[in-house]
């Protein structure tokens, strides 16, 4: 086997390419052309030495590389506390933190396109995280970053963003369990005033032990938006909502339930859903056909027809912390 020196130098590397095909008439995705290299990821990940590990994942969009995180973790830091140091995701709910490839339709809810943006909440800073004294497993995070994200935040150079996330977790028995998490952020907008925002998250998980063909998830997230401008505190709220039901080994069903208001004019609102269909043949495959179907405040009713097909190459674990 290879000395510790070589284990601790050579990362585990994965090459993650989204394609994707898009029939319809909704604006969102008539903007790309219809068969579309959507993203190629490359990930890294490897211990950095016997005190922290590290993560990157680079991405090209559109003949461009961009630094999607670059992190290192340390779990085990004296008290019980595990910490990020570098670019992240940020721990708003649990969708806003998957990438493209892991995203469990062909696009993102109304809600986080509307108040986060195309792109995810994420940024420069440190992130902490600590386990608390419950009786049901149940931790805090807390963030300070950048708060460059353009849609919600993007202030000046020198205003921060602030994050405070509490995830509790209880098991049902032995085939399923609920997840909830309350999530609180807040920083300065492009106006100079301050934007506030709220995430409640619930999952419910459903496993048989040692099944590799029958499971369940069904996810809710309700977003709550302040965004103060020089005219006023409008107040907006998105929430969607979906099930992914896996009814035999590598298929999956699944729905999607969407409503978003206009960050700045709450008056105005989208919604609509989605229905789709997914194959895995295995842990590195992806073939996923979507219907949807969404009621744009702007654009009227408007259909798509969405295929997506990915793959990974090369180890692609759990991200650390």
């Amino acid at each position: 086997s290879a000395p510790p020196s070589a284990a601790l130098s050579n990362p585990a590397t994965s090459l993650i390419p989204d394609f994707t095909y898009a029939g319809g008439d909704d604006p969102f995705w008539n903007a790309e052309d219809a068969f579309n290299v959507r993203e190629v990821e490359i990930a890294f990940s490897a211990n950095i030495d016997p005190y922290a590990k590290a993560f990157a994942a680079l991405s090209m969009e559109g003949g461009s590389f961009s630094v999607e995180e670059a992190y290192a973790a340390f779990p085990g830091l004296p008290g019980g506390w595990t910490m990020k140091l570098g670019k992240f995701y940020a721990g708003f709910g649990k969708t806003n933190g998957m990438h493209t490839h892991a995203w469990p339709q062909a696009d993102k809810p109304l809600a986080l396109r509307a108040m986060l943006g195309e792109e995810p909440f994420s940024d420069v800073g440190v992130s902490v995280s600590h386990l608390l004294p419950t009786p049901w497993m149940s931790d805090l995070t807390v963030e300070v970053t950048g708060g460059r994200n353009a849609e919600a935040f993007g202030g000046q150079r020198s205003d921060l963003a602030y994050l405070a996330a509490w995830r509790n977790f209880w098991d049902l028995g032995e085939r399923s369990n609920l997840e909830a998490q309350v999530s609180l952020a807040s920083g300065r907008n492009a106006t100079g005033h301050g934007t506030g925002l709220a995430n409640l998250a619930v999952t419910y998980r459903f496993k048989p032990p040692g099944s590799k063909s029958d499971s369940f998830l069904w996810r809710t997230e309700v977003i709550r938006e302040n965004y103060r401008t020089p005219d006023g505190l409008p107040r907006s709220t998105g929430a969607f909502s979906y099930v992914d039901w896996q009814f035999s080994r590598g298929w999956f069903l699944g729905a999607r339930a969407d409503y978003a208001e206009h960050p700045l004019d709450p008056r105005l609102h989208d919604r609509g859903g989605a229905l789709l269909v997914t194959y895995t043949p295995s842990e590195f495959q992806k073939f996923r056909l979507q219907y949807e179907r969404i009621k744009y405040a702007e654009f009227g009713t408007r259909n798509a027809v969405i295929f997506e097909y990915g793959f990974s190459i090369g180890p692609h674990g759990a991200h650390p912390f």
